[in-house]
């Protein structure tokens, strides 16, 4: 229950902090760009993107924190489309 608290508590933060980049996840976001050959147009661009990422790996990380406690049977992870809303998803998918 503590844990679900906390996360829950990242999670209003991290809305709360809007669009800001979060600076401990740079190294993550260039390795992902690395790994999915991403290059983005302009540099607006790119920092909506990055807002987007952090949304869907906050998401994800929590979700897996759940699976660890049992309360999922399957884990998540980034992919090429975590730069993506659901909403760009659903119309390619």
């Amino acid at each position: 229950m503590r844990t679900l608290l906390c996360v829950c508590l990242l999670l209003l933060v991290a809305s709360a902090m809007g669009n800001q980049d979060e600076p401990s996840l740079d190294e993550q976001w260039e390795q992902w760009k690395i790994n999915f050959e991403k290059q983005y147009k302009s540099l607006d661009e790119e920092v909506m993107r990055r807002a987007i990422w952090e949304e869907n790996k906050l998401r994800i990380d929590a979700h897996n924190l759940e699976a660890a406690q049992g309360k999922h049977t399957y884990t998540q992870g980034l992919n090429h489309f975590a730069d993506m809303t659901k909403e760009e998803l659903s119309r390619i998918c």
